[in-house]
């Protein structure tokens, strides 16, 4: 059976491949390292610098080599789908794409993660009406205009300053209308210098704030939306005093 890792070699009737295995073993590598040693070296794989859109769904095993020479081969690539693939990890994924997919707008990947890792990177599942994989947990780290929103309750700050090239942004917290969760998120849109489209749905866990659209000079949606609970009162806006541009929240 055909691998992502053959696929991503060039033909062995070069000799390169036998090559590599050899100077791997000349850097003192046994046997049993050649695959790992081949991997990292650039002359055994294709470049596919003109590739924007790659997809690979179904049951592919991508260990976390081989995720990063899939990264390394196609530099360019803005969308990426790896719906259903599976042998990395969350952090594995987000990592590896962030140092290598400079221009990654619309990424996506089915991952089962437990309760603990998903709290671990400030994530909690996502209550999405779609085919998954094996169970998977599906997060969404970017997506173009036309494409699904980017939907990760409680999102990760870090995450965010991880996908500079963001264009069209939702956040939504609504799960919390019950249990009133405090978490609350900060984050600034200012660092996404391509925005054209924010929505911020609103519960205890979305504070709004002065000054936080400032720069985004490339927005043309905007949807700020604040609900009212039974149990107890919405969110405070949350006030810097180093923003001096007054921002309401609305609903």
């Amino acid at each position: 059976t055909i691998g992502i890792k053959d696929l991503l070699q060039k033909t062995q009737d070069s000799g390169t491949m036998q090559s590599a295995q050899n100077e791997g073993d000349d850097d003192g590598n046994n046997n049993n390292d050649n695959d790992d040693s081949a991997l990292d070296k650039p002359s055994l794989y294709i470049q596919l610098p003109a590739l924007k859109d790659l997809t690979l769904r179904g049951s592919w095993v991508l260990d976390t080599q081989v995720l990063e020479i899939l990264c390394r081969v196609a530099p360019n690539v803005i969308r990426l789908s790896l719906e259903g693939c599976s042998g990395f990890s969350l952090a594995d994924w987000i990592s590896t794409t962030s140092r290598h997919l400079m221009s990654l707008v619309n990424a996506s990947a089915s991952i089962p993660v437990t309760a603990g890792l998903s709290s671990s990177v400030g994530l909690v599942e996502m209550d999405v009406s779609r085919g998954d994989a094996g169970g998977a947990t599906w997060y969404q780290l970017g997506q173009l205009p036309e494409a699904a929103q980017l939907m990760i309750l409680r999102i990760h700050p870090a995450l965010l300053a991880q996908s500079p090239s963001l264009i069209y942004v939702t956040l939504d917290d609504r799960q919390g209308r019950d249990s009133l969760t405090q978490t609350v998120v900060y984050w600034k849109p200012a660092k996404l210098p391509r925005l054209t489209s924010l929505i911020l749905t609103g519960t205890p866990a979305i504070s709004f704030y002065p000054g936080m659209l400032r720069s985004t000079r490339n927005l043309d949606r905007l949807g700020l939306h604040v609900y009212a609970f039974q149990n107890g009162p919405p969110a405070p806006i949350a006030v810097s005093k180093d923003d001096d541009v007054e921002l309401a929240a609305v609903g």
